[in-house]
């Protein structure tokens, strides 16, 4: 019985080594020892507020660790995702996610990207009075997003930041002069009623006058433009019309009869009355 005794010791303490050897052995990629984030929430008690806030520095912890074991971070939306599931008012987190999943040794796949697109969204959305996190929108699609993406949909991730840059420069998170790259931005892909918008919404929060008054100035070259515009699109219709309806007659003449026919029709609808 004895040498029993013995031989199971040595074997219990054979075992506690070699299982201290494996977990040494394994990398922080290796081992995740966080429960699903709807467990999370049964075993904080009610307290879930503090057990995100808790989590919050081993993330930071596993981040960089990532960078000294050469691991690809692939966790991080693991965290991430905890702690928005305990506490979505957790602002830290969102600008957290847009850092640690793109500046990982290994790229980040598309699906991680949009993944990464969503928080910073959702971040913007769920504090629309916090610059910073309206800054972290937008950059985040400006800046780091549209660098993985060609053509249309870069030019499409680029679009949609400037809103958030303009309410991060209505908030003060961001220069004044930023609003007009942004009004140049949108325009240029021909959003000109948004600048328009976006400066209108900007100008009144701009206590600089010298800036204030080259928002204004530029405000009048798109209201200029975007006059033009219409006018070329009335005419482009007019033509249209025309070919359509009356190919036979001059433009000149039907522009005539055109006007007579807009004339007219309030006063048909007012005889029908």
């Amino acid at each position: 019985m004895l040498a029993l005794f013995l031989l199971a010791g040595v074997g219990s303490g054979l075992r506690v080594q070699a299982m201290e050897r494996y977990l040494d052995s394994r990398t922080p990629e290796d081992v995740y020892f966080l429960p699903p984030p709807e467990w999370l929430a049964v075993l904080s008690l009610g307290h879930r507020e503090a057990l995100a806030s808790a989590l919050y520095p081993r993330a930071l912890v596993y981040f960089g660790e990532g960078f000294s074991n050469r691991t690809h971070g692939r966790h991080v939306f693991d965290y991430a995702d905890a702690m928005i599931h305990l506490d979505p008012e957790f602002r830290r987190v969102y600008r957290f996610i847009s850092m640690t999943a793109l500046y990982r040794l290994t790229p980040p796949t598309a699906e991680e990207r949009r993944r990464v697109a969503e928080y910073v969204r959702e971040g913007a959305r769920r504090f629309p009075s916090d610059g910073d996190l309206a800054w972290n929108a937008g950059a985040t699609l400006a800046y780091e997003l549209s660098n993985f993406e060609e053509g249309e949909e870069k030019e499409r991730l680029i679009a949609e930041a400037q809103p958030y840059f303009a309410r991060a420069v209505e908030l003060g998170a961001a220069p004044p002069w930023m609003a007009l790259g942004t009004a140049s931005r949108l325009a240029s892909l021909g959003e000109t009623e948004r600048a328009i918008e976006q400066l209108l919404r900007v100008i009144p929060s701009v206590d600089d006058e010298d800036m204030r008054a080259a928002l204004i100035a530029r405000l009048a070259e798109l209201r200029a433009e975007a006059a033009r515009d219409g006018m070329l699109h009335a005419l482009e219709s007019l033509h249209e019309a025309h070919q359509r309806e009356a190919p036979y007659i001059p433009f000149d003449f039907y522009l005539v009869l055109g006007e007579r026919t807009l004339l007219e029709d309030p006063l048909r609808a007012l005889a029908d009355d």
